[in-house]
């Protein structure tokens, strides 16, 4: 069962590089090129166990360990990726484009400005029903902010809850500041 792919093959390459993101028992066929895997497991007792990761090829594979921390804000990274390839994003003038859509459970709301001000951006959700609001935006309890400095993006996202439907409603409202 494949339940959560955020890229798989070249054309849905992320981070300058394909990435795969899946849980449970997962088969695909990748191109050629350079992955990252990151795995997390959770145990449902909550101890240690081992696991494995099998992999087929032709040539031989060659795991490199990242140390420490290794890529801090990967999802950060993967959902702004996500944005920047967004065909509907919506231009707020000044420069600044936000879009929304979903990557894996989340949602993520991106938000690019391109232009000399600061941009403010403010989310209210007049309705927000199986989601959960990151909290590094969350200003209230329905209502997320973000900041965005010139020549820079910005990305917030909210959580799917449970497996049933989601219903939301939002008003967006955006400020700049000048020097």
């Amino acid at each position: 069962m494949i339940s959560n792919i955020i890229a798989a093959g070249e054309k849905d390459a992320f981070l300058a590089k394909q990435t795969v993101y899946a849980d449970d028992k997962i088969k695909m066929k990748l191109s050629e090129g350079m992955y990252i895997i990151r795995v997390k497991v959770k145990w449902v007792d909550g101890g240690e166990h081992e696991f494995t990761l099998n992999t087929l090829s032709p040539s031989p594979v060659v795991l490199k360990e990242i140390k420490g921390r290794g890529y801090e804000n990967f999802l950060d990274q993967v959902y702004a990726d996500c944005g920047k390839n967004l065909r509907d994003r919506y231009d707020f003038g000044h420069k600044c484009e936000f879009g929304s859509g979903w990557c894996g459970h989340k949602m993520y709301f991106y938000c690019l400005n391109n232009g000399k001000e600061t941009w403010n951006c403010e989310i209210n959700f007049d309705k927000l029903e199986g989601l959960k609001l990151s909290k590094a935006f969350k200003t209230a309890e329905n209502q997320i902010r973000i900041r965005v400095p010139p020549h820079s993006q910005a990305v917030a996202y909210a959580k799917r809850i449970s497996s049933g439907s989601v219903k939301i409603n939002w008003k967006f409202n955006n400020t700049w500041e000048y020097n």
